[in-house]
């Protein structure tokens, strides 16, 4: 369902085996249709038809049509899609979706790679200076030269913000869920 109560995803499984009617790419395209634009109210004038592919089953056989909503490029690029599924001589999925081209995809994957390759860039980093720190620390304790006092002070200070921090951020916790399902 899409946040206005309208369905965007259909799903109706039937098992291969089942038995269903056989027919012509015409009439399961008739059916698709039937459904797109009659139950599901799509607008006809801002559709276009791209592809139509056939599935052959043992007993029957299915179809999938795909459409592109005219005039809707939320993406520079990427389209609107609606796909309808005749399974046999019935619908059997039905779904709405940003179809982004494989440029974009490949584009984004390099910045991603670019991203993971800073970030390990970054840990090395990380681990340089905790190195560093360490052995600062170990040399200023030979020296007797930390105070103690000051640095258990800070100490308690980093612990109850820390401590704080993740009270506050329990309700995120309790409440998190794949925002994919």
């Amino acid at each position: 369902m899409s946040p206005e109560g309208g369905v965007v995803r259909l799903t109706h499984e039937l098992a291969e085996t089942a038995p269903g009617a056989d027919l012509t790419e015409d009439d399961a395209r008739a059916a698709a249709e039937r459904f797109l634009f009659g139950t599901m109210r799509a607008d006809s004038a801002h559709l276009i038809f791209l592809e139509s592919q056939r599935i052959g089953r043992p007993d029957r056989t299915d179809w999938t049509f795909t459409y592109r909503a005219r005039g809707i490029e939320p993406v520079v690029g990427s389209d609107y899609r609606y796909t309808v599924s005749v399974l046999g001589d019935h619908v059997g999925e039905y779904s709405e979706y940003l179809h982004v081209p494989e440029v974009w995809k490949a584009s984004f994957g390099r910045l991603r790679s670019y991203n993971e390759t800073a970030g390990s860039a970054a840990g090395v980093g990380f681990m340089l200076t905790a190195i560093a720190m360490v052995a600062v620390l170990f040399i200023r304790i030979r020296r007797r030269d930390i105070r103690w006092r000051v640095a258990l002070g800070f100490g308690l200070v980093a612990a109850a913000l820390t401590l704080l921090n993740q009270i506050n951020e329990l309700p995120l916790h309790f409440y998190w869920y794949d925002t994919t399902s």
